[in-house]
């Protein structure tokens, strides 16, 4: 399998960074995700654009500029011709660091992966997510650092959960690697504060806002608990069903008609996709 370190494609075995590239030693840097199917790019250009406003964000140092880099990704796709399902993920580093805290000019890691879909039961019968208080550091970042949903990962599954559930201060916020969305009384919410924007948030944003009432706001994990339908997403997932939150049924414990109906037309908008890409 091929991969791009620093725009050149090499094999993944013999691609390597300095030891002293800061994320490495200071777990500071930025990477995204995104899907692949039959050498078509899902979504790429939104997912360009975030990179780079993390990029400037973090003043990370780069001599690249995202036209070049989307350029890249696609040579790299054709070059593993891989068929399928597949991702692309991009990893933008702090550089190799004079002081072991500044950063400098990063290492870009660009590498394309298979990858599990989820078990298709959850989408029948929907899945169970835990709650933890925590708040990520930079959360409108899509950091590299993911040491507490690492950390988290076993006790996640001892209790049979697909998702743990970060609230804050009483509002909830995210999951370790999903956005997440509830249904009441016909209305679309999902939270707004402390969370990476995702893409498939945007693209269930686009679409329930034609068939429903939308509110993008901060909610208590109580009103979560006691909402009608929910549900998280993200790049992987797509829409993913929730049917028990801390063990305890959502609703009626099945899966909800109006998050049948986004999945659907999610769905459809995914097999129509065709790119668009500002190069």
């Amino acid at each position: 399998m091929f991969c791009l370190l620093n725009g050149n494609l090499v094999r993944q075995e013999s691609a390597f960074i300095p030891v002293n590239d800061l994320t490495l030693r200071r777990g500071y840097g930025l990477f995204d995700f995104f899907r692949v199917k039959d050498n078509t790019c899902l979504y790429l250009q939104d997912h360009a654009d975030r990179l780079f406003t993390g990029i400037r964000g973090l003043n990370l140092v780069i001599n690249q500029d995202k036209n070049t880099l989307i350029q890249q990704i696609q040579q790299l796709v054709e070059a593993n011709n891989l068929k399928g399902a597949s991702g692309i993920r991009i990893v933008v580093t702090g550089g190799s660091s004079p002081d072991g805290f500044t950063p400098s000019e990063a290492n870009i890691i660009i590498t394309q992966e298979r990858f599990s879909e989820p078990n298709p039961l959850l989408y029948e019968n929907g899945t169970s997510i835990i709650s933890l208080e925590y708040r990520r550091e930079l959360a409108t970042f899509k950091s590299v650092n993911y040491m507490n949903a690492v950390y988290m990962a076993p006790e996640m599954k001892r209790q049979g959960a697909t998702e743990i559930l970060y609230h804050f201060w009483g509002a909830v916020s995210e999951c370790t690697r999903s956005n997440v969305f509830c249904i009441s009384n016909d209305i679309l919410y999902t939270p707004v504060s402390d969370i990476l924007h995702g893409i498939t948030r945007k693209r269930v944003l686009e679409i329930a806002s034609g068939i429903m009432e939308v509110r993008a706001e901060d909610f208590s994990l109580q009103f979560l608990k006691e909402a009608d339908e929910v549900f998280i997403t993200s790049t992987i997932k797509r829409i993913l069903p929730v049917s028990r939150i801390d063990h305890s049924p959502v609703s009626d414990g099945n899966v909800g008609q109006v998050t049948r109906k986004l999945m659907y037309l999610l769905q459809k908008r995914d097999q129509e996709y065709s790119p668009k890409l500002d190069i």
